[in-house]
């Protein structure tokens, strides 16, 4: 705000109807960080109680990224060649809205995903608000083929003495494992004492 004659003496501006507030500086630097649309009004005075016309400023904001609400596929599942897993999401934005008014996804809201082939596969989904707000999921699982493959245990134990009997305590290393479901092997280690 300037003056051309007695100079600026205050500077007063209410926010969304709220109270008045004064500067008594002809500049004055206001900062707004509160989602929503919002009005600014502000006018100015000078030494001589002249007023300026109220005017009125407009604007905004919208920093909050959409929300999307990912059901049915949990991160990192296993699933079963043409095992039935059906997604459901919804994608909401509470201020600016969404682009396009939805979500942008691999596949519909309520959808079968595809367990056709094994391997390991990522279902995306991503909204955007009207902003530039982005929120993205990559929700990663895994299809196998079915295991008709029974687990392998395989036995490790001391020498066994010529007498047949340990004079110490035994120690006995049982490894299981599951190579067709490409489970990671499970060791079990048991000390067996005399009493």
């Amino acid at each position: 705000m300037s003056d051309a004659g007695s100079g600026v003496v205050a500077l007063n501006y209410t926010l969304d109807d709220g109270p008045t507030l004064a500067s008594t500086t002809a500049t004055t630097r206001l900062e707004f960080g509160d989602d929503g649309e919002h009005v600014l009004r502000y006018r100015a005075r000078d030494h001589q109680w002249n007023w300026s016309e109220i005017q009125e400023l407009a604007f905004k904001i919208d920093r909050t990224a959409p929300v999307i609400a990912l059901h049915g596929l949990v991160e990192g599942a296993r699933y079963e060649v043409g095992e039935d897993v059906f997604v459901e999401y919804q994608c909401g934005d509470a201020t600016s809205g969404l682009v396009g008014d939805d979500c942008i996804a691999d596949q519909p809201s309520d959808s079968r995903i595809d367990t056709s082939t094994p391997g390991d596969h990522v279902f995306h989904i991503e909204a955007t608000d009207l902003a530039g707000n982005r929120t993205v999921i990559d929700r990663r699982y895994s299809v196998v083929a079915g295991d008709t493959t029974d687990p392998v245990v395989e036995v490790d134990v001391p020498e066994v003495p010529a007498s047949g009997w340990y004079r110490d305590e035994v120690t006995v290393r049982l490894t299981a494992s599951d190579e067709a479901a490409s489970v990671a092997s499970t060791t079990s280690t048991a000390r067996c004492r005399r009493p």
